[in-house]
C-alpha cells in the first residue's frame, strides 16, 4: 500500500531540534509537492484549545520508507508510525507499506512553538518530562 504523509516539523522536546513531526495529512497518492514549494496548512488539530492556525510553510524534505510485508513487526511499526487503523493489518501484511513523507517547515516559528506547547498539553503522555 502506498501512503503519503504530509508532516509539519515541530519543536516539542528540548533535546529535539526539528526532528519531530506532526502528520497533518495522509493520502494514497503523491500530491507532487517538491522541495521549496509553498504550502498553507490549516491546523484544526488544536481547535479544542481555542485557537485555529493558518501556517504558511515550505517543503523542506521528501523521504521514502519501505515497510516490508514479510516482517510482521515491521508492519506493526509502520501502522504505529503512520497512526493507521489496526483494521488495515491484514492488508498491510500482504502488501507492505511504501511511505512517502513530505516534510514542511512553517515560516512562523513562534506559532509552531506555540502549537508544539499546545500539543504537549493535549498529549503529555508522549513526553518524558510532561508539563503541568
Amino acid at each position: 500500500m502506498f501512503i503519503c504523509s504530509i508532516e509539519l516539523r515541530m519543536y516539542i522536546a528540548p533535546q529535539v531540534t526539528g526532528g519531530e513531526t506532526l502528520i497533518v495529512g495522509r493520502h494514497q497518492f503523491d500530491p507532487g509537492f517538491k522541495q521549496g514549494d509553498e504550502v498553507t496548512i490549516f491546523c484544526e488539530h488544536f481547535y479544542r484549545l481555542g485557537e485555529r492556525y493558518e501556517l504558511r510553510s515550505k517543503v523542506v524534505d521528501r523521504k521514502v520508507q519501505i515497510y516490508s510485508c514479510d516482517d510482521r513487526q515491521t508492519i506493526i511499526k509502520g501502522i504505529q508510525d503512520l497512526r493507521l487503523d489496526d483494521s488495515l493489518t491484514n492488508e498491510l501484511n500482504r502488501t507492505g507499506i511504501i511511505r512517502l513523507s513530505i516534510i514542511l517547515e512553517a515560516e512562523d516559528r513562534d506559532a509552531v512553538v506555540k502549537i508544539s506547547e499546545d500539543y504537549r498539553k493535549i498529549n503529555p503522555h508522549l513526553f518524558s518530562n510532561p508539563t503541568e
